[in-house]
């Protein structure tokens, strides 16, 4: 299934879209979200979305967008800029995706400067933690990430030194 932006694009007033759980969904964020200057909250669990890239959410740098939820979408990489354009964003879900510390540490530059207050990363591969980790998000309001089910055995108390508000 192919969601276009036909479909989407006349959903000038939409605040919430939620089209997780679509296992066969085909989306490329792109023109589909041209006009939907109100979006809020945008849940896409479930759906697949191997990388994402600077140009993913371009066409939402305009939405007071607080929430993006990509749970369980199969994302393997995420470039440095890909969440650039979230100038709004305090909640990021990346819980079951098959990401590793590396490719996370690059994503929270892409943050630098939302006011970003709760990671979700359950379920992610996060054996080699860098001490720096956060320190891309050091000036946010973060105050919650959960590392369920990471594979870290333990967290060394410098990893969060850098995100002293959590």
């Amino acid at each position: 299934m192919v969601i276009s932006g036909e479909l989407l694009r006349p959903l000038h007033y939409m605040r919430q879209l939620t089209i997780g759980g679509n296992t066969h969904l085909n989306l490329t964020l792109g023109d589909e979200f041209l006009n939907m200057t109100r979006l809020t909250h945008l849940i896409l669990s479930n759906i697949k979305l191997p990388s994402l890239n600077s140009g993913t959410f371009r066409q939402l740098r305009h939405c007071p967008l607080v929430e993006v939820d990509m749970s369980g979408c199969h994302i393997q990489s995420i470039t440095k800029a890909a969440f650039r354009p979230l100038r709004n964003l305090t909640v990021l879900s990346l819980d079951d995706n098959t990401l590793n510390a590396s490719v996370l540490h690059d994503t929270f530059y892409g943050l630098q400067g939302a006011p970003v207050r709760e990671l979700r990363l359950s379920n992610v591969h996060l054996q080699n933690l860098s001490p720096t980790m956060f320190i891309a998000l050091n000036q946010s309001n973060m105050t919650t990430v959960r590392l369920r089910n990471s594979g870290r055995a333990s967290i060394e108390r410098r990893l969060l030194q850098s995100a002293s508000n959590i």
